[in-house]
């Protein structure tokens, strides 16, 4: 078994190129697997300055994604008797982070603060069965997700990497939460024919 899947925008009279195209066998399509596209823009800002031993810096970045991920639910996906679930959820991202600390030789330690801006999804559901009664064998479901200002801030310390001349991986010793301001799931469309 084998199914083709491929997403084409069009508003109003205009019709975009294809936005996704792609081929999945019956393994893939049980596991649940999928496939992620999509592009991503980040930009860093690091300021520090040397007192005496030490150097004080702070590191800024901030994160732009956009991405469309397909997946396959495994229990919707069955051979015998005939079922099929499709989910396609585009989404768009913004996310910033920040480090304030103190650095001597090759450890740094400080705090920090990791946070979601905004985080906006259309996740669409194409679903059959073949077992459903007449008129309500296929189904769409389209929902829209919006969480925004998740924050969750740190203390930290990291090694210099020697191999990689860089700081190595961020070790939290003291994680003082995460909260959102918003999030908030609608569901905006569901019919079965």
């Amino acid at each position: 078994m084998e199914v083709g899947v491929s997403f084409d925008l069009t508003i109003g009279s205009i019709k975009m190129p294809r936005i996704f195209s792609q081929r999945y066998q019956k393994n893939q399509l049980q596991d649940g697997k999928g496939t992620r596209t999509g592009h991503e823009w980040s930009k860093g800002i690091t300021i520090s300055i040397p007192v005496f031993i030490l150097r004080v810096g702070v590191d800024f970045s901030l994160n732009f994604q956009v991405n469309n991920q397909l997946s396959f639910p495994a229990d919707g996906n069955t051979v015998d008797p005939v079922k099929l679930a499709v989910e396609i959820e585009p989404f768009a991202e913004v996310t910033a982070s920040i480090e304030a600390y103190a650095s001597a030789y090759s450890i740094r330690g400080g705090v920090y603060g990791d946070g979601t801006i905004v985080r906006v999804s259309l996740p669409v559901t194409l679903s059959y069965q073949a077992g459903r009664s007449r008129g309500k064998k296929w189904c769409v479901a389209l929902s829209s997700r919006l969480t925004a200002l998740e924050l969750s801030a740190g203390i930290f310390y990291q090694w210099w990497d020697w191999w990689d001349w860089d700081w190595g991986k961020r070790r939290t010793i003291k994680k003082f939460g995460k909260s959102k301001a918003i999030e908030k799931d609608w569901q905006v469309l569901s019919r079965c024919s």
